[in-house]
């Protein structure tokens, strides 16, 4: 049986007056000194499987994502950028797309009294290198207008940008081929309206002090489209 020289060393030490023996001293130092060591050892020992474990986890967790989008980054990952860009209809015209922006309506086709759609600002929404809509915001009048062009049409898009237009319940009818789903706060005067133009979800939400004055957007906007 081993003998627990440190043990013995303290009943001497508390039962006698006189100096232990040199080699109790020297003996007890070094089975400390093995006490230490073991300590150490097994702490490190525990830490280095504990590290390993988290590693499989997180491997176990990432590497299925990565393997499934073709050992690349999810998208939902990526930074999402705000580019300005000139104009939505220089969107349009570069990339191909067969819609008319509000910025292009001539001042014909708007009542003599009628201001012009006057752009205020234009800003194209990527993530990586995917655009995921583009947008546009205009003064006419006193009323306010910001319009999104979908390009990225999926349901993370409608449900992490669009939200507040899931309430749209009514439907405005301009023409057959033409309607938007559109509610209208009075108290706020504010509108949310969207359609589907050319393979496109659009969406308007307009500052108006009318309801009135929303549907005159949506006939303006149907009335520019060439198609």
């Amino acid at each position: 049986m081993k003998i627990d020289v440190e043990k013995k060393l303290i009943e001497a030490l508390g039962s006698s007056d006189q100096t232990p023996n040199p080699h109790i001293l020297d003996a007890a130092k070094e089975e400390m000194k093995k006490k230490k060591t073991s300590t150490r050892q097994s702490s490190a020992y525990k830490l280095a499987i504990a590290g390993c474990v988290i590693i499989a986890l997180s491997l176990a967790i990432v590497l299925p994502i990565v393997f499934a989008n073709d050992g690349n980054v999810p998208d939902t990952q990526m930074e999402i950028q705000t580019i300005e860009y000139p104009s939505m209809q220089k969107y349009f015209d570069e990339t191909g797309v067969l819609l008319v922006a509000f910025s292009e309506a001539p001042h014909s086709m708007i009542e003599e009294e009628r201001p012009n759609y006057n752009r205020e600002s234009c800003n194209v929404i990527k993530q990586g290198d995917t655009i995921l809509f583009v947008q546009e915001t205009y003064l006419y009048g006193s009323d306010e207008i910001t319009l999104n062009v979908v390009v990225e049409d999926t349901e993370d898009v409608k449900r992490e940008y669009f939200s507040e237009y899931n309430d749209c319940d009514k439907i405005y009818i301009v023409s057959k081929e033409h309607k938007f789903y559109y509610r209208f706060n009075k108290e706020k005067e504010t509108g949310y309206a969207f359609t589907e133009y050319h393979g496109y979800t659009i969406y308007f939400k307009t500052q108006s002090e009318t309801e009135q004055e929303l549907f005159e957007h949506f006939i303006n906007f149907i009335g520019l489209q060439k198609n």
